[in-house]
């Protein structure tokens, strides 16, 4: 399917309810589209993923275990973050909290909000 930068959301959206998206990675098979549809021949590539959660249930897993990426996951919970080293020996984890604001993290409470991923 062709795609521009006008309908590719639209192409995501359809195939995700079709189920045509439904790889090892989360948020709807995102790794997924961006595989087939953005980066279709790309390989040994590099990511930079915020929200590394456990290594496996990841945007960039899929591109690191079939199309040779490497690059650098950030996680702040060091639970999650310990996962993620056990799950990825091969990519660069950096255990921190990215803010808005300047200063130290004393506490994390809960699990939620985006997971940020970019491929190049």
């Amino acid at each position: 399917e062709k795609h521009s930068p006008g309908n590719i959301q639209a192409i995501f959206d359809r195939r995700t309810a079709a189920g045509g998206f439904n790889g090892q990675g989360h948020e709807g098979g995102a790794d997924r589209f961006v595989a087939q549809v953005l980066l279709p021949k790309k390989r040994n590539g590099r990511f930079f993923e915020m929200g590394a959660y456990n290594g496996v249930d990841s945007n960039t897993w899929y591109f690191e275990m079939s199309r040779s990426f490497t690059g650098v996951m950030i996680e702040a919970s060091t639970g999650l973050f310990k996962k993620a080293q056990e799950n990825r020996p091969n990519v660069r984890l950096v255990n921190v909290a990215i803010s808005e604001q300047e200063g130290f993290l004393t506490k994390m409470s809960g699990w939620g909000g985006t997971t940020h991923t970019v491929c190049a």
